[in-house]
């Protein structure tokens, strides 16, 4: 963390030009995204912050449109002690990272990947390319 918060504070010089750095986002798989926040995975339950769902017949749905949203304060207060596997080092990043709100939404394992599982096991792909085509 102490390159980091160098960087931040004080930016980066090549050769003669001052570069400032600044941290916008962090765009990264979910599997990445649980490593570098150290939450669980994307096969928990307990897994997405951003919304909660509930469990029928296997899957994790969200039902609700108007679910509790997870705040950064939350996150940083662990107030979700499931969510967690141990304390991100992020966090101590001396200009604050938004531990929601700075990490990309993955949409491939959000709804690609999850989507293209339900219709294979259910034998819907045909269909699926039949109205495609």
């Amino acid at each position: 963390m102490c390159e980091i918060n160098e960087l931040l504070r004080n930016g980066l010089t090549i050769e003669e030009t001052h570069l400032s750095v600044k941290l916008k986002a962090f765009i990264c798989n979910i599997p990445a995204r649980s490593y570098l926040k150290c939450v669980k995975g994307h096969m928990s339950f307990d897994d997405c912050k951003r919304c909660q769902g509930e469990k029928h017949d296997n899957m994790t749905v969200f039902l609700d449109n108007n679910c509790t949203k997870c705040t950064d304060i939350k996150f940083c207060n662990f107030i979700d002690i499931n969510h967690h596997t141990r304390v991100s080092a992020l966090i101590y990043v001396e200009l604050h990272i938004n531990m929601i709100s700075h990490f990309v939404i993955d949409p491939m394992h959000l709804f690609d990947k999850g989507v293209m599982k339900r219709l294979l096991r259910k034998r819907l792909l045909s269909f699926w390319i039949y109205w495609i085509y």
